[in-house]
């Protein structure tokens, strides 16, 4: 992945986010909000879903049409280049079975 794809990754990811909590914003001025007995948690999970269905919708959109992909910040997904596959090493042959191979004469010749 070059420098440029990845930066094109983080846009295409920060997009989304930025605009699946502007949504919620502008839901909570327009007056739709969570009832007061629900705790923060409950705004970051909505948030997130938010974000995430928003992501979705425009990725389904994008594989149908890719001018879709604006809406994520960039109509060009970045590249993910496969890794090259690390060159194979050569397996050592087996050891030989006990006995086999050549006797040697022990130190100091045959007794």
């Amino acid at each position: 992945m070059t420098f440029s794809d990845y930066l094109l990754s983080l846009v295409r990811t920060w997009v989304p986010v930025a605009v699946g909590s502007a949504l919620v914003w502008a839901g909570r001025r327009w007056g739709i909000v969570l009832p007061e007995d629900l705790s923060a948690q409950a705004t970051v999970l909505v948030t997130a879903l938010v974000v995430a269905l928003y992501y979705a919708a425009v990725r389904a959109l994008e594989m149908r049409w890719q001018v879709f992909g604006r809406l994520l910040g960039r109509a060009v997904p970045p590249s993910y280049a496969a890794k090259a596959a690390p060159p194979k090493r050569k397996a050592a042959p087996p050891p030989k079975p006990y006995g086999s191979g050549v006797w040697l004469d022990p130190p100091g010749g045959a007794s």
